[in-house]
């Protein structure tokens, strides 16, 4: 099996011409009965070197905040400015032990360190979106010589193995985000930054389908349920039922929509909806029923899930120091807290025993923060006025 060196995928640039070439060379090779293996492992391979580069730019930037602060720290300490020098020795204490950055400076924190902390965030975001652009183009152009295997399997004869190659299309890709917004009773303004989609149409299988074909889930131990008015869901009620998925880091900016039916069960712990480890949750319920988000401590939204019948559309919007969050379109509250670690689960906690104890239809999410309107907008598409 021909590997292309890592070389192509390394650094800025997307791979050379004679790259995707011998992709499509090997794509349309179809002889032996794995013909999808070869393809498949070249495509995954270099999508994981783009993914290595993308860490390595992060810890690269992670290294350089380090030595910015530092050197700020021997600034003020010449100049002799005391309040600076303890909370920037105390922010390099605490990034060397878990390596993440406050979506915005806490409350308090001098100016200074504020600007370092903005640009570590400028350059990780240019990185990230550097990292999507290749992968988009390496699933397009893999997508399209696909295609052409599919077509000239068709007219073989050989229509197992088109649908093998149809169903990899749809791994790849998913459809496109426009097409995809549109079969949500989305607009196309909204395919911009739209990072995973679930409709758990799966009725048996751990694989949960992610329709953008980004990061498909792993499901554990959730339930399939049917109902008429919504389609297929999963219930998640067990201490171990959870969907894992490929970590999403978004850096305490972004925007989640989940159709859920309510009341939830009730339960002695706190009802977890999406987290990313043990007391560190994006989205919680605690144990009186309170929307809120848990980063060491709860930070209640002031809103009660308790009076909810029904299905109802929870939204939640993460914007620098702040968790807000609407019900069927309209605000529900707001939490002075973000959890800004990387989402690990949805359902549960990623450490097990706080399972939502509830069903859940769909899960749309997109990097960045949307607005009350925008939130507002996106209920009114999909169910009608609020």
């Amino acid at each position: 099996m021909k590997r292309f060196p890592a070389s192509v995928c390394r650094g800025g640039g997307i791979p050379p011409a004679r790259a995707w070439l011998a992709l499509f060379v090997l794509v349309t090779s179809v002889c032996a009965q794995d013909f999808l293996t070869g393809p498949r492992n070249t495509f995954e391979v270099h999508k994981r070197a783009m993914g290595k580069a993308f860490r390595e730019k992060q810890a690269a930037a992670g290294d350089q905040y380090i030595q910015t602060l530092e050197a700020l720290i021997t600034r003020m300490e010449n100049a002799g400015d005391e309040f600076g020098v303890r909370p920037a020795q105390a922010e390099i204490k605490r990034f060397r032990s878990d390596r993440s950055v406050p979506q915005a400076p806490p409350v308090g924190t001098p100016e200074m360190i504020g600007k370092v902390q903005e640009r570590y965030h400028a350059i990780v975001a240019a990185a990230k979106s550097e990292e999507e652009a290749q992968v988009k183009t390496l699933s397009e152009r893999y997508v399209k010589a696909l295609r052409g295997v599919e077509q000239k399997l068709k007219a073989k004869g050989r229509v197992q193995d088109a649908a093998a190659a149809a169903e990899e299309i749809r791994r790849v890709s998913g459809g496109s985000d426009e097409a995809l917004t549109q079969s949500l009773s989305l607009p196309k303004k909204y395919a911009g930054n739209l990072m995973c989609v679930y409709t758990f149409e799966e009725k048996s299988g751990r694989r949960i389908r992610d329709l953008t074909g980004r990061r498909h889930g792993d499901l554990q131990g959730a339930k399939p349920v049917k109902h008429p008015e919504e389609g297929a869901a999963y219930a998640f009620s067990a201490d171990n039922d959870m969907m894992e998925v490929e970590h999403l880091n978004l850096a305490g900016s972004w925007t989640l929509l989940v159709r859920a039916r309510f009341p939830l069960k009730p339960s002695k712990d706190p009802r977890v909806l999406l987290s990313h480890g043990y007391k560190l949750h994006q989205v919680v319920v605690d144990v009186v029923g309170e929307l809120g988000v848990e980063s060491g401590g709860f930070a209640s939204s002031g809103f009660s899930v308790n009076e909810l019948k029904g299905w109802h559309e929870v939204a939640v919007v993460a914007s620098f120091n702040r968790t807000l969050f609407y019900i069927d379109g309209k605000p529900a509250g707001a939490a002075h807290a973000i959890c800004a670690k990387p989402m690990k689960v949805f359902g549960n906690s990623a450490a097990g025993g706080r399972p939502w104890k509830g069903e859940i239809a769909s899960i749309l999410l997109w990097r960045g923060s949307m607005s009350t309107a925008e939130i507002h907008d996106l209920y009114q598409h999909r169910y009608g006025t609020p």
